[in-house]
């Protein structure tokens, strides 16, 4: 037997490995194309409630925690910013394996906990222009 790889898709989101390759590169490969077909991009868009300004310096640290806990893996996250150069609120972009994920993550914020925000936004993106296209 060789040590090409064979794989059998059942649906498009999911891929079982009949034969493993051996080799550290072909898993590193194998590994990339399971998580491509079994994760999706989401985004969270969190817009903070003025009212907490007080709340947000207390929860500050516990919050870039949990974004830092590896609970999923976060591409890019950062403030949004008013006209004034202020805070007022925040993105997150993230592979997860489904939204679920990400609703579970966000309702774990502490700035969610805490209603440091006043509104939070969660959706699939599909990117069609960069790395992730």
């Amino acid at each position: 037997m060789d040590k090409s790889s064979i794989f059998f898709a059942p649906s498009p989101r999911t891929i079982i490995p009949a034969i493993v390759e051996t080799s550290p590169c072909a898993r590193e490969e194998q590994t990339q194309v399971w998580w491509e077909l079994n994760n999706m991009l989401a985004v969270r868009v969190a817009l903070s409630n003025p009212d907490k300004s007080d709340a947000r310096e207390r929860h500050l640290d516990d919050h870039k925690r949990h974004l830092r806990s590896g609970s999923i893996k976060i591409i890019q996250s950062g403030p949004i910013l008013d006209a004034a150069g202020m805070s007022s609120g925040g993105v997150v972009v993230a592979e997860v394996g489904s939204l679920d994920d990400m609703i579970r993550f966000s309702s774990e914020d502490p700035f969610v906990c805490h209603e440091i925000y006043s509104t939070v936004s969660i959706f699939e993106w599909r990117p069609t222009i960069g790395s992730h296209s």
